[in-house]
């Protein structure tokens, strides 16, 4: 379970010598225009962008039922956050429904759960903010 860069990443070394911030200064390696591929179990499961875990999910597959909720792999749910992440978005790509949730709120609230597929950390769904990302939004947006 380790985060790589599509280009972006850089060793620690690199940004403790504060090279990192020369070149952000210097508009080079912003974060704002990559993504951070998260992957568990060798499998890429998310991006971090922005400073949000995007993940794609089939709610029918994927949803809990019992507590009904998203779960989320805890090492990477840890490495979305080394990559910068405060903020998880899952897209139900079945419904069109967005559920964002803090990781803050996650590791708070979260449930653990094995259900053979590792640690994943389970918030029920009153604890997600939801919107339908099918709906247009107040200026006419998709």
């Amino acid at each position: 379970m380790t985060w790589r860069g599509d280009g972006s990443a850089r060793p620690a070394a690199w940004q403790a010598s504060g090279q990192a911030r020369r070149a952000m200064a210097a508009g080079v390696n912003s974060r704002r225009a990559h993504s951070i591929t998260i992957l568990a179990m060798g499998r890429p499961v998310g991006i971090v962008r922005d400073g949000v875990f995007i993940k794609h999910c089939l709610g029918s597959r994927h949803m809990l039922q019992r507590p009904q909720g998203w779960s989320v792999d805890a090492g990477s749910l840890d490495d979305a956050e080394r990559a910068g992440a405060v903020l998880v978005q899952i897209t139900d790509t079945e419904s069109g429904r967005v559920y964002t949730a803090s990781i803050k709120t996650i590791r708070d609230n979260g449930i653990p759960l094995d259900r053979g597929y590792g640690l994943q950390l389970a918030l029920t769904l009153d604890k997600w903010t939801v919107r339908d990302s099918r709906q247009l939004d107040l200026w006419g947006a998709a």
